[in-house]
């Protein structure tokens, strides 16, 4: 669109967007691609960039999101997910696609672009969301792994009195921390959870 139109120029945009809409009303499609906002939305999604005009005026829209990147035994792939913001029609709410990362071969990278479909879109979406949360924790889940390192296993009372001198580190950010992380290999787990004495909860890092 940048090419095109300044999108921060509200009228600009608008008068664009009438060019544009007389090229449809004979017949003719436009694919316009536009950046979003290096600040993102609380959901972690991509704001469009520019005016709402371009927003407003087109007859569909989507926002295009990383979920995130995976080496495969080709390479490695990113998995990509369209949002729709806006639908004139019956399209889909949302797509998810991957597709190989290769530096300086766009035809080779257009050309591994496949579908994501059911079971392995929401496995790529659950992932992601792990990713997220454990980058979110990585101060704490760095200070619990120490401590585990040094004494197998540690319970959660032992824990908390080693770590809550830290000024970052609040006493339940680190409950918190401890149970969310304490499940299976599959849900993103990185330690395990047994009843100690006297109904205390004990920690081991998970091999």
């Amino acid at each position: 669109m940048k090419k095109f139109v300044d999108v921060m120029d509200k009228k600009a945009s608008s008068q664009f967007m009438t060019s544009c809409r007389r090229l449809t009303t004979a017949g003719g499609t436009i694919i316009a691609l536009a950046h979003v906002n290096k600040r993102q939305n609380d959901n972690g999604e991509g704001i469009p960039a520019g005016t709402s005009d371009i927003l407003d005026d087109c007859d569909c829209a989507y926002v295009l999101n990383v979920l995130g990147d995976e080496n495969a035994p080709e390479g490695k792939r990113r998995t990509v997910e369209f949002q729709q913001k806006k639908a004139r029609g019956p399209v889909v709410q949302k797509a998810v696609y991957s597709y190989q990362i290769i530096h300086h071969d766009y035809y080779q990278m257009f050309i591994s672009v496949k579908l994501v479909e059911g079971n392995e879109a929401d496995r790529v979406r659950y992932k992601t969301a792990v990713d997220n949360e454990k980058a979110n924790d990585l101060e704490m889940i760095q200070a619990i792994t120490g401590v585990l390192k040094n004494a197998e296993p540690t319970n959660q009372k032992d824990i908390v009195a080693a770590l809550i001198s830290s000024d970052s580190i609040s006493r339940r950010k680190l409950i918190d921390c401890l149970k969310r992380w304490s499940c299976s290999p599959d849900e993103g787990g990185l330690w395990d959870m047994t009843k100690g004495g006297a109904n205390s909860n004990c920690y081991r890092l998970l091999a």
